[in-house]
């Protein structure tokens, strides 16, 4: 034991030469992995969609209240659906579509990017303009992938070129910015959207 404390650290017997290459093969492809974790999220084409775009959307989806109206099963029967659909008799309602639905074949996320960028006309508030091109695309992703796929030959071949010519679209229009300005309108010249609580009294 007294031998040991008394030995000077280059008096220690080195590492073999296999342990020490394996160790340092082990450090080098965690720092790669870490470098290419770090750099994927700036990197990554703002519209693109993966497994974490998916679970982004989602958490949007929650976050900006979708579910009051749209539901927490996404089939329009959130909590506030009745009164908005009541409110239609005075012919200011609005009907709350499902996201489990069968779409046209030509429909893209694109579609849906556009709805919360732009709005529509019966609910502007859907104009989520603060979020970013990224949040947008992370919601459209995700409402799209709940829609239920088609199974005939040839609206699979319809929806696979709609993707196809969005994806080519998309390239190109964020080849030159990192946002896309669709219909964007600077705050104090947007429509003032109804208030989801002046539908409600309307529907009473």
């Amino acid at each position: 034991m007294n031998n040991i404390k008394n030995k000077k650290f280059w008096q220690i017997k080195p590492l073999s030469f296999s342990l020490s290459f394996v160790l340092i093969v082990y450090l080098v492809i965690i720092l790669i992995l870490f470098g290419a974790g770090c750099d994927q999220g700036d990197k990554r084409a703002v519209y693109l969609s993966n497994q974490q775009t998916l679970i982004d959307g989602s958490l949007y989806y929650n976050e900006a209240g979708c579910a009051r109206c749209h539901g927490i099963n996404y089939d329009g029967k959130g909590p506030e659906h009745q009164s908005l659909k009541r409110s239609l008799k005075n012919k200011s309602g609005v009907i709350v579509p499902s996201f489990k639905v069968m779409l046209d074949a030509e429909k893209t996320p694109l579609d849906y990017f556009r709805t919360i960028t732009m709005g529509t006309k019966l609910m502007p508030t859907h104009a989520y303009q603060s979020y970013t091109d990224r949040g947008r695309w992370a919601m459209s992703h995700f409402l799209y992938s709940l829609t239920k796929a088609p199974h005939d030959n040839q609206s699979i071949i319809k929806r696979s070129k709609a993707l196809r010519a969005m994806q080519k679209k998309l390239e190109e229009i964020y080849s030159k910015k990192r946002r896309w300005d669709m219909g964007y309108e600077p705050l104090e010249n947007r429509a003032v959207a109804p208030k989801l609580d002046e539908l409600m009294k309307r529907a009473r």
